[in-house]
């Protein structure tokens, strides 16, 4: 069995930009939550879109929050997993969603509407990794860049 090794600062923000969907964990009144949420990344932050009366916009708003992705390669027991810390803010300025639209604006899977754009500046970015010898980049399957998915 491979021991964790400590993924660089580009690797951790590479797997980030490549992957479209991760975990948002928050503090509420009941006790901690993770919620599953798609996202983009814009500039030097993680976007999220989400409704004003779900969980995340009653207890996730100007908070310090964490945020995980993970890539897992079952047959070959390894993967990757990368966390970002840092304090979320409701996006309202118009010209910072509009910039948010133009780059890449995320796209939830689950129905209804989603008008609220929160916005995570990662203060902390970190990650590890099984099988040092393996390239993490190489196998994910969703490869995105900061220019608008089609």
């Amino acid at each position: 069995m491979s021991e964790p090794v400590q993924l660089s600062y580009w690797q951790c923000e590479s797997i980030l930009r490549a992957e479209v969907l991760g975990r948002i964990a928050f503090s509420a009144p009941d006790g901690p939550h993770i919620v599953p949420i798609n996202y983009s990344v814009v500039d030097e932050t993680i976007i999220v879109r989400t409704s004003p009366d779900s969980l995340l916009a009653a207890h996730g708003c100007g908070v310090t929050v964490a945020f995980e992705v993970d890539y897992i390669n079952h047959a070959h027991r390894r993967g990757c997993s990368v966390v970002a810390r840092g304090e979320t803010e409701v996006v309202t300025d118009p010209a910072v969603a509009a910039h948010i639209h133009r780059v890449w604006e995320p796209r939830p899977w689950v129905g209804g509407t989603r008008p609220l754009l929160l916005r995570l500046r990662w203060s902390e970015l970190s990650g590890r990794q099984l099988d040092p010898s393996w390239d993490p980049l190489s196998e994910v399957p969703v490869r995105r860049t900061e220019s608008r998915p089609r």
